[in-house]
Parts: structure tokens; C-alpha cells; sequence
């Protein structure tokens, strides 16, 4: 199942939760459920350890039913437009901590976004994700390698084509922090020049 996930930091501190994982509070679960509604209909909230030393105990919501995301950029160009959008005006009004692979793309097509006049192509180039800690060994509730509460601290480095002559290349932490985010045009003239910064 495609997923978008995204890891919120606002429980309140509960010291060892060895026995037992404290569930949301209803007001917050209430606030989050609201904003979720804006990107998905399709939503699940659980709250989950993903401290290795030390308890954290996060929310994440699986946000589904954005069967796009599986495709290419391309096919669902102004789907992925309007999501970014969506999920970027989402990550400056709650508490996000972390994302997955497919919330920083979101964010990346943000940042082109806000560098480009008009958008008629987007191909994904090179995605790669870089997992500094896997907690996958660190718990035993059955978690795989592949969900968010078992890589939070990621890195995600991305090259698009847009507009079919420009490169984009960007670099995202797993806290939505962009890096680096740099363009260069495909032309052999381009190719001397300063590459630009993307702001």
C-alpha cells in the first residue's frame, strides 16, 4: 500500500513507558484529525516509541487513498502540484518532526515550485534515501525496516528534470530541513556558469 507518513512530536513527557504507550490526548488527536482531512480522507494516527536509548514516544499518521504516489510525477503532474501544496501549507501549521521519502518529495516539488514560472514536466531523476540509524533491532513489536518509526533520522537526496532542461538537485533531512537545493540548465553554455541557489 502506497502511504505518506509523517511523525508529530506532541505528547506530553511521560518518563519510562515500559508497560504501557500513552494514547493521544483528545483535543489533539481532534486538531490533527482536522488538518489530516485536508490531504486525505484516508488516515490512521498511532502513537509509537521511537526512542532507542531513551523512551520517545511520537504520534505518526499514515495518511492512504493517494494512489498517485506510486506513479511517476509525470503521469499525475498536477495531482503531485496540488498535494505539495496541500502538504506543505499541513508542515507549517503542526508539529511535524519527521517524514518519509514521499513528504519530501512533496517538499522538493514545493521548492521548484516557488523557482519556476510555469511547471509542464517533472521527472524524478535519482531518488536516494540515506538511513542514519535503523531501530528496527532496537524494539520487538514487529516493525520493518521500511516504515518511518523504524528510520526517522533520514536523509533524502533528489535530482528532477524539469520543464525538460533544467536539473534541480536537492537535498532534504528526514525533519523537512532542505540542505541543499541547487539548479543547473542542460546546455553546454549552462555547464561553465555558476549553478543557481535555489531559494
Amino acid at each position: 500500500m502506497i502511504k505518506l507518513e509523517i511523525v508529530y512530536d506532541i505528547l506530553p513527557e511521560t518518563g519510562s513507558v515500559a508497560f504501557e504507550i500513552p494514547e493521544i490526548p483528545e483535543q489533539k488527536k481532534c486538531e490533527l484529525e482536522n488538518e489530516l482531512k485536508t490531504i486525505s480522507d484516508s488516515f490512521g494516527l498511532q502513537t509509537e516509541n521511537i526512542g532507542a536509548g531513551a523512551d520517545w514516544i511520537v504520534v505518526i499518521a499514515y495518511l492512504t487513498g493517494l494512489y498517485f504516489l506510486g506513479d511517476k510525477i509525470n503521469k499525475n503532474l498536477e495531482a503531485w502540484i496540488t498535494l505539495s501544496k496541500k502538504f506543505v501549507s499541513l508542515f507549517k501549521k503542526t508539529n511535524v518532526k519527521f517524514i518519509d521519502s514521499n513528504g519530501a518529495r512533496l517538499l522538493a516539488i514545493e521548492r521548484i515550485l516557488k523557482n519556476e514560472e510555469t511547471i509542464d514536466s517533472i521527472e524524478e531523476v535519482l531518488f536516494n534515501e540515506i538511513n542514519l540509524q535503523d531501530l528496527t533491532d532496537s524494539f520487538t513489536d514487529g516493525r520493518s525496516e521500511n516504515e518511518l518509526r523504524s528510520k526517522p533520522f533520514c536523509y533524502y537526496s533528489m535530482i528532477f528534470k524539469v520543464n525538460d532542461h533544467s536539473y534541480y538537485m536537492i537535498g532534504i533531512k528526514s525533519d523537512g530541513e532542505i540542505k541543499t537545493a541547487d539548479k543547473i540548465e542542460d546546455t553546454q553554455y549552462r555547464f561553465f556558469k555558476n549553478h543557481e541557489l535555489v531559494k
